[in-house]
């Protein structure tokens, strides 16, 4: 009777011990999986960091390019540069040329483009220009045809003629045209030339225009 007990007490012992061994293995299983996505994880954000800095290297090679032209940049207080760290890495890392919104890096990269060619806008033929601006955005990632680039630029700039006119005002977190204030400064600043084909005409008063296509 008693052999009997004890050799009981013995298999729910090693039934016991059996079980924690399981657990621990499970549990380390589950570590390194985690550890696993950890590093997953993290080489990720050093891919999209690299990107990033990538983007910003052609940037800054793009711009002095055009020092290299007598052209004085604006100081980054002046303008928004696509340089400036946005912690917005959302997918926008690389444009879709077939999508016909412009994710808010890539209009900040336009504009310092633009900006920094509007010298070259006040010489004659524009096309070739937009050509430019075009190759100055696919130098930082952004694949956009000089037609596109155009369209884009014509249209925050209807945007901001007509909020001008109307004598409205937008708070600086405005949605529907958060470059509205940048665009303002240049203008008032000088950076940018009201002459230039940037302040387009608006055809029809009450024709919508949205921004951010």
């Amino acid at each position: 009777m008693v052999k009997k007990l004890m050799d009981r007490q013995e298999q729910m012992h090693k039934q016991l011990i059996e079980m924690l061994e399981k657990k621990e293995e499970e549990r380390i299983i589950r570590e390194e999986a985690w550890k696993q996505q950890e590093v997953e994880r993290a080489r990720r954000d050093v891919e999209l960091r690299a990107e990033e800095t990538s983007r910003n290297l052609a940037l800054i090679a793009f711009l002095e390019n055009l020092l290299g032209e007598d052209f004085q940049i604006p100081k980054s207080s002046e303008v928004t540069s696509v340089v400036k760290d946005e912690g917005e890495v959302h997918g926008d890392i690389r444009s879709d040329p077939c999508n016909r919104r412009w994710p808010k890096s890539e209009v900040q990269a336009l504009v310092s483009v633009r900006t920094c060619l509007d010298h070259k806008f006040l010489k004659g033929a524009k096309g070739s220009v937009w050509e430019e601006v075009a190759d100055g955005l696919g130098k930082m990632g952004y694949i956009r045809t000089a037609k596109k680039c155009k369209e884009k630029w014509e249209n925050i700039n209807k945007y901001y003629k007509r909020t001008i006119d109307s004598g409205k005002t937008r708070p600086k977190n405005y949605r529907s045209c958060p470059y509205f204030h940048e665009l303002d400064s240049l203008y008032k600043k000088g950076l940018l030339n009201q002459g230039a084909g940037n302040c387009v005409k608006i055809e029809t008063e009450n024709k919508n225009v949205d921004p951010e296509e």
